[in-house]
């Protein structure tokens, strides 16, 4: 079963099959796992224009291959966010919990510039995959492992400090690459 089939079976039911092939470990991959309850969570959000905001994914206990229930409780629901928790279950037990706020954009006069740097990475056509080995995690077969080599533009920062007449400290920092 592909990830998009099993993403159409959440939308439409509460228990699913999660497919074999995904261990990592004793566990299914904590990516697969976190992404099925995300799915199950954004099919509950009525709201279009509504976008996830925060989100918390907390590993409880191992998931395993096989039956699962996804359950849905909307802790709270406004015009402007809805907040929800969406549980997996297996054996009666709750083993993955994730909580999830989605929000509507809203103007506002503070401005938050996160510009981290980003590292220049090869164009993933460039690159040869590793074939998969049974050394590797079985869940590594969904995905293109390759080798990737990182080039970092590292930045150059200067801070300068200065006092003024009444003590007081004065900040100025300088970016040169």
């Amino acid at each position: 079963m592909s990830l998009l089939q099993l993403f159409e079976e959440i939308k439409q039911k509460e228990w699913i099959e999660i497919p074999e092939g995904w261990l990592q470990g004793r566990t299914v991959f904590g990516g697969l796992v976190a992404g099925l309850l995300m799915q199950k969570a954004c099919c509950n959000i009525q709201d279009a224009n509504k976008r996830l905001l925060s989100c918390s994914v907390t590993f409880v206990g191992p998931v395993q291959q096989g039956p699962a229930q996804l359950t849905v409780e909307i802790l709270r629901e406004g015009k402007s966010v809805t907040t929800l928790e969406t549980r997996l279950w297996q054996d009666g037990a709750v083993q993955t919990i994730l909580v999830a706020s989605f929000g509507v954009p809203r103007a506002s006069n503070i401005e938050v510039r996160q510009e981290p740097i980003v590292p220049v990475y090869a164009p993933p056509e460039d690159l040869q995959p590793i074939p998969f080995a049974r050394q590797m995690p079985e869940c590594y077969q969904h995905f293109d492992v390759c080798w990737q080599k990182v080039i970092i533009l590292l930045q150059e920062v200067s801070m300068l400090t200065l006092e003024d007449e009444q003590g007081s400290l004065q900040r100025s920092m300088k970016i040169v690459k």
